[in-house]
């Protein structure tokens, strides 16, 4: 039986299994890992409700909970299941908890109503699970909560239950026992153990009871902390640790109530450049003060931190998020603790604080700079929270933002009084214009809803003018933008926005309260951050508004009010949205004319994987050639589904893989053709390691370079079948209201790309774990190099003929590869080079004429790159040669022979491929067709001639069968026009080449036969006849013209045509006197 003791110093929380400490620990029972023997769900809602009295609760006697795995929450049944076996154990609990049956496993229905089938010794029931609930909660003012409620932690339960509070074992109630009752009460500090049966656990005897306190309970672990009594002191914030374990194989009861209150706290939320959430990053929070003569100049310009700075904070990110913890005390950093507790003039030594990421989640890139940040605090207005903003603010050139793509914005917590009323007077309210909050608001009988809403104002417009105010709609992610209606027509334009819809809700505490996220723009510019004599210049304010509505789509101008600002509370807090961009690396793989290729497999390896021999030929160590583990950077094949015109964080372009991790969607969807593998930093080699089915693989490699300044990649020398394109990428998410279309500032809208390129990019020698620079060794002088521009179009490359050094992108542009696209229609939007080491950097770009001129715009410096806040994005484009089958160059003959004369010029002949032939040719034509020419040279003596070849043509290796033909046309060219005297062919001739598979699997090509289809005049000839040699012949014939003079007189044709006449009278004189005779002598 339990018997609530624990031994002084042994009673916090560990992880330690060592035998010299003679402890072992239960984490791997608790812990986020899945095996043979253990599954784990991590993030699991749904337990818990809010009850009437402001206590989240679970109580299994009222109701049943099952677990889902679809929705990865609990779904509670209103009725209790599962009678306790009172043979068993004495105390008798009905209603028992086992989230891992169903409910057809536990309940029969009767007449609509759920009843219990089954007891707790029924082999149905799934036992032996935990569960392990984290909470960080704030001490309220003397430990009170919703109108004078103490704050309080309750258990009851037959089952183990630890429960830990910063580490420290504050309630035990382990081992063997039936039902206890535990309770933390921290307005007093009272910690009780006692016996929830009918029975002492120990004795028998009713009224088993122990006690202690907060304050022991840290004392006995020798845990310093800060203390009010045996209690927590006001304002403090805490961890606290809920461990449940069902192991007993016999009852298994709970109820579980807490109305703990939930801090504002500053966090940073850490992501990709998709906004998807990252874990693993770590960071480190420096307190920088101006003491020293050291000055907020010096910390704007400053590169590094001052030694006066203090690590105050470290943390590393999970799902997504991170609070940072003391590195004193491990206790959560509280912004206005430290600001109301510094005594130097001005608070200068908690105004300013530096974020340091110190790693990046494998596979990601670091932040280089510091993200810089400055407290701010609520003019005199009884608000009593502030909150950290990017320093300088983005309004500045000089800011953080721009060299980390880190930004801070500003959260708000509002909550409602008791009673509330209306700028004007609203109808539903019960007394005059003031509205009961609770009979107002109530879900279920309450006359309508309450919401938060940003507004901004617009223009040089006064901040009376009602007109001026428009709400504001969006995220950091998605871009702000302004409402078009101008005062509650933009209001109810908001609230039914469902990203911008800040609807107040109860909380654990019983109150109303609205929470926003993300406030839009710099948190100094809000009314309520202004003082008194300044709150006529603000851009910002959070209003509230009541509709007599239920649902937002029902909100209208006519059943909504402004509600006054008396009584509510607001509180503020930081979200640092930190991006990391990771390391992606695409190849693509291409035939000679460039058209995209499937089914290639490539493997990036790392340099200690390969041999670099003096000639710089690369080759891959034997012993990781076939190892499966690697190549270390992994490998991936090539595939058409990477278009995607549709997603703006898809390149599209076929025939291509990228080398990254995988995004949580992309795992989902099963997407191919990404390696899976982080891309840490380091140099590599890209291996083609296996070609497409009827090509050939190539042995030339790419060196690739990813370090924390971005990924290079080798073009090598020229013609060598490997080329590296380069593009602007995507703008990372946590700047994209900065960029994206429709938002209201357009500062990246429009940005250049600039080209150039280096001779050789290497790694710095302070490469290692958490930094890796890159340093590139003699770009082009100025850096801007002319490479040639490119575009995608249907997911091939196409490239220009011509080169630049500059392209001009926009923000959705046209192309929009990856986000930036074609300032202009049909423009190109990327950079290739066949040679080098080509770079490129992207800048801030005037906003072109005729440009919608957006209401904010900060003009960067002509020299801020903008590396760490676009992506950038490199393919390595690998061409691959078909395996092909040669018809050697003297196949295909023409002879040519004159007569009458000697050749007056060149002749030309075309080879034609008919459409099979021509889409299954490799190389040897263009267009379609060879040419050759006979020289005039060569036939100089009437009556010789000669012969000339076509060049050798390759084809595709068949894919299937052992045969195959293809046909072509052999004519002369401008046969049907000839020089003045000559008649030239008009022949055509058929050519049939074969191809055939021999005995030893390897083809060859060779003419088949070739026919003579039309005559000498052109006509066709039916049927065509063979030609015995093969050979496609062709004579030309010239006519011998008399030599007459032609001075005075008729042309030289007008003499020929004089002389047949006479030649043709003189023969029928002849006919004539010799018929004559003949009749003569008969006679």
């Amino acid at each position: 039986y339990y018997t609530g003791t624990a031994s002084t110093g042994d009673n916090t929380l560990s992880t330690d299994t060592s035998e010299t400490t003679n402890r072992q620990s239960l984490d791997y029972l608790f812990n986020a890992d899945s095996g043979a023997y253990k599954e784990s769900h991590l993030n699991v809602g749904g337990l818990f409700q809010l009850n009437d009295n402001g206590y989240y609760e679970y109580d299994s006697q009222k109701n049943f909970a099952s677990y889902d795995e679809n929705s990865n929450s609990f779904v509670l049944y209103n009725a209790s299941a599962v009678t306790a076996n009172s043979i068993s154990v004495a105390d008798v609990q009905n209603g028992q908890f086992y989230p891992f049956n169903t409910a057809s496993d536990v309940f029969t229905e009767n007449n609509g109503t759920l009843q219990s089938k089954v007891s707790q010794d029924n082999e149905v029931l799934n036992h032996f699970f935990g569960v392990h609930s984290q909470s960080t909660f704030v001490q309220p003012n003397n430990g009170k909560v919703n109108e004078n409620q103490d704050m309080t932690f309750e258990f009851s339960g037959d089952d183990d239950v630890w429960v830990f509070i910063d580490g420290v074992l504050v309630g035990d109630a382990g081992g063997l026992h039936d039902r206890l009752e535990l309770s933390i009460n921290f307005a007093t500090g009272q910690v009780t153990v006692q016996s929830g049966a009918s029975y002492d656990p120990q004795s028998g005897i009713s009224g088993y009871k122990k006690t202690t306190t907060i304050k022991r309970a840290f004392d006995d672990a020798k845990v310093s902390g800060v203390f009010k009594g045996d209690t927590f002191a006001d304002g403090t914030y805490h961890t606290l640790d809920f461990f449940y374990l069902e192991r007993g194989a016999g009852n298994s009861n709970m109820k579980l109530q807490y109305n703990l209150v939930q801090p504002m706290s500053s966090e940073i939320i850490k992501v990709d450049q998709n906004g998807e959430s990252l874990d693993g990053a770590e960071f480190e929070l420096y307190q920088v003060p101006l003491s020293d003569g050291y000055t907020e100049d010096n910390f704007k310009n400053a590169t590094d931190l001052p030694t006066s700075s203090k690590r105050l904070a470290t943390g590393s990110s999970v799902d997504g998020k991170l609070v940072l913890t003391s590195v004193e005390d491990q206790s959560i950093i509280n912004f206005d603790k430290l600001w109301s507790n510094d005594t130097s003039d001005n608070h200068n030594n908690s105004t300013y604080y530096a974020l340091k990421e110190t790693k990046a989640p494998d596979g990601y890139s670091r932040m280089l700079n510091y993200m810089k940040l400055k407290y701010i605090r609520p003019s005199a207005s009884g608000t009593p929270s502030g909150t950290l903003v990017s320093w300088p603010s983005t309004y500045e050139s000089d800011s953080s933002v721009w060299d980390t793509g880190a930004i801070a914005r500003s959260k708000e917590s509002i909550t409602a009084p008791s009673t509330f009323s209306g700028v004007n007077q609203i109808p539903d309210c019960y007394t005059g214009n003031t509205c009961t909050t609770d009979s107002a608001l109530d879900t279920t009988t309450g006359t309508g809803t309450m919401y938060a809403v940003v507004l901004r104002r617009v223009g040089n417009t006064t901040a009376t003018d009602e007109n001026a105010w428009h709400a504001v709609t969006g995220s950091t992610a998605d871009g702000w933008s302004i409402t078009q209606g101008t005062a509650m027509e933009g209001v109810v334009e908001a609230i039914q926005s469902k990203s911008s819809s800040h609807k107040f809700t109860k909380d654990e505490g019983g109150k109303w309260k609205a929470t926003i996220e993300e406030l839009p723009g710099y948190a100094g510019d809000y009314y309520y951050m202004l003082d008194n004599d300044k709150k006529s210049a603000a851009r910002y304010v959070v209003s509230v508004y009541y509709s007599t509505a239920k649902d937002p789509k029902d909100v209208s101008t006519d059943n909504t009010y402004r509600v006054t600002d008396s009584g509510f509370e607001r509180t503020f807090a930081s979200r640092l949205n930190v991006p990391n961009i990771k390391n992606e690396l695409f190849v693509q793989k291409v035939d000679e004319n460039g058209d995209p290729v499937a089914g290639a497999t490539f493997g990036l390896y790392k340099a200690d994987q390969v041999e670099v021999s003096g000639n710089d030929t690369v080759t891959v160590k034997k012993d990781a050639e076939n190892n499966p583990v690697n190549p270390a950077g992994g490998q991936v094949m090539t595939t058409n589904s990477w278009i995607d015109d549709n997603d703006p964080a898809t390149p599209s372009f076929k025939g291509a893989a990228m080398f990254a991790i995988k995004s949580a969607d992309q795992i989902k969807s099963k997407a191919q053709g990404i390696s899976g593998t982080a891309l840490t930093n380091g140099v590599y080699y890209l291996v083609e390691m296996e070609a497409p089915a009827g090509y050939q693989k190539t042995s030339n490699v790419s060196k690739i370079v990813v370090s924390d300044d971005g990924i290079f990649a080798d073009a090598g020398e020229a013609d060598d079948g490997i080329k590296v394109v380069r593009g602007v990428g995507q703008l990372v998410a946590t700047m994209s209201t900065f960029g994206s279309t429709g938002s209201f500032d357009d500062t990246l809208r429009y940005v250049e790309s600039v080209a150039g390129s280096a001779t050789d990019v290497a790694l710095d020698a302070s490469c290692n774990a958490s930094k890796c620079n890159a340093a590139l060794t003699a770009p082009s002088a100025g850096f801007k190099t002319a490479l040639n521009t490119a575009k995608a179009i249907d997911g091939k490359l196409k490239v220009s003929n011509t080169a630049a050094d500059s392209l001009e992108l926009t923000y959705g542009g046209s192309g929009a590869a990856l986000q930036y696209g074609a300032r202009f229609e049909s423009g190109d939007y990327m950079f290739i080079s066949d040679t080098d080491w080509p770079i490129i950097r992207t800048y801030q770009a005037g906003r072109p004429s005729g440009a919608t001129e957006a209401e904010s715009r900060t003009p960067l410096e002509s020299d801020q790159v903008l590396s760490s806040i676009v992506t950038g994005s490199v393919m390595v484009q690998v061409t691959n040669e078909h395996e092909g089958v040669t018809l050697a160059g003297d196949s295909i003959k023409v002879s040519k022979t004159v007569k009458g004369a000697a050749a007056a010029g060149d002749f030309s002949f075309t080879l034609t491929a008919d459409e099979n032939a021509a889409e299954n040719i490799i190389s040897g034509l263009t267009d379609k067709k060879a040419q050759i020419q006979i020289a005039k040279t060569d036939l100089q003596q009437v009556g010789t001639s000669k012969e000339a070849s076509f060049g050798a043509l390759k084809f595709k290796v068949p894919t299937s069968g052992d045969a195959v033909t293809y046909t072509f046309t052999v004519a002369e060219e401008g046969a049907s026009s000839p020089p003045s005297g000559w008649k030239y062919d008009q022949s055509e001739y058929t050519v049939t080449v074969k191809l055939s598979k021999g005995s030893d699997g390897t083809w060859s090509a060779s003419v088949d036969s070739v026919q003579k289809t039309k005559d000498f005049n052109g006509e066709k000839l039916d049927p065509s006849s063979d030609v015995k040699d093969k050979v496609a012949a062709f004579t030309n014939h010239y006519v011998a013209v008399s030599s007459l003079p032609l001075t005075g007189g008729p042309s030289s044709m007008n003499y020929t045509w004089l002389a047949l006449c006479i030649a043709g009278i003189g023969v029928l004189g002849w006919l004539s006197v010799n018929r004559w005779r003949n009749r003569h002598v008969v006679q």
